[in-house]
């Protein structure tokens, strides 16, 4: 049995970073901690969902059975997770994307000094998750751009409208700003003061006015709050992954790892393994990774379950929300379904 597919989606800028989701493409370094492209600490078995900008898609599920090409062809339309409403080609090419987590149990978290307690990241706790299907990539401004422009043509007078535009503003790191920009803003996130406020900073214009995505079209789409990271799924067919389901694909397979691909946070030349701040933070980024910013989503080598990206480059969140605090057996003292 496979459970229905999920797509990872970046969410960046309405809510501090810490707590903004992927379309699940959540940025995630086991057990260690590093600096994101845009100046976000990351740390993998840690919380998942320290990232740089937002990745995967959309509403719980049971399991379903069946072959592994029944349910790559029907995923989305059991227990409540609607189906790809996109045209046939955008649909095909939504479960194209997917790759398979085998399911199985592992420990969750970390006991490492560089842990967030108050994010829940520990104690280190055995969890068991079932077989499902993930994207392979964050969610590439390709892919929302198709999202908007397919509610675009549904409804031309009520047009699908994310939180930042709605709103009218986003967080943007300093980092990636003009100093005529990051001058003039008055507001950034407490205890993160490289991030702050942009007026019209939204998916389309990720540093503000008179930006765009030339050249970033397969970069992750970014700006997208965890109400438009679901709306996506619902399109695509998808639902965003759980907590346990997101750190459990995300470490590819290792057990409790400081990274990914293990614990050495370069490899044997020397080279950055995902796209990461190298340099003074937060104000000097050398891009020695090759990157100033995000990095297209096909950038850097997969993990074990064949993932890119899931550490660096972008953070997210998952569905439902996690306890933040856990008993020496895994049980969790403290939930919040509602909380992304």
């Amino acid at each position: 049995p496979y459970e229905v597919s999920m797509s990872r989606l970046l969410f960046c800028g309405r809510w501090p970073l810490s707590y903004v989701l992927l379309l699940v493409a959540s940025s995630l370094i086991v057990g260690g901690s590093t600096q994101s492209a845009n100046g976000e600490e990351n740390c993998v078995g840690e919380e998942l969902s320290h990232g740089a900008t937002g990745e995967s898609c959309c509403a719980h599920s049971r399991g379903i059975e069946g072959t592994k090409d029944e349910v790559h062809a029907n995923a989305g339309i059991f227990s409540g997770t609607p189906k790809c409403a996109g045209s046939a080609a955008v649909c095909k090419r939504e479960r194209e994307v997917l790759t398979d987590i085998p399911g199985g149990s592992f420990l969750m978290g970390s006991n490492r000094p560089t842990s967030y307690p108050a994010d829940g990241e520990g104690p280190v706790r055995r969890r068991q998750v079932g077989s499902f299907l993930m994207d392979k990539y964050e969610v590439s401004n390709e892919r929302f751009a198709e999202f908007i422009a397919h509610q675009k043509r549904l409804a031309p007078d009520a047009q699908y409208v994310t939180d930042a535009d709605r709103f009218g503003w986003s967080f943007v790191f300093e980092g990636l700003l003009p100093p005529r920009i990051s001058e003039v803003s008055e507001q950034a996130v407490a205890g993160a003061r490289w991030w702050v406020r942009v007026d019209g900073a939204s998916w389309n214009s990720p540093e503000g006015p008179g930006t765009n995505l030339d050249d970033r079209w397969d970069h992750p789409a970014v700006h997208v709050s965890w109400f438009d990271a679901r709306a996506f799924c619902a399109w695509a067919g998808k639902r965003l992954p759980t907590e346990e389901e997101w750190e459990y694909a995300a470490r590819g397979g290792l057990e409790q790892k400081q990274f990914p691909w293990g614990n050495k946070e370069r490899d044997e030349e020397g080279r950055p393994r995902a796209n990461t701040f190298q340099g003074t933070f937060p104000h000097d980024d050398t891009a020695e990774d090759g990157y100033a910013g995000t990095a297209p989503v096909h950038a850097f080598e997969a993990n074990g379950y064949g993932l890119h990206n899931v550490a660096g480059n972008g953070g997210g969140g998952v569905e439902g929300g996690g306890g933040t605090q856990h008993g020496a057996d895994g049980s969790d003292t403290t939930w919040n379904e509602k909380v992304p």
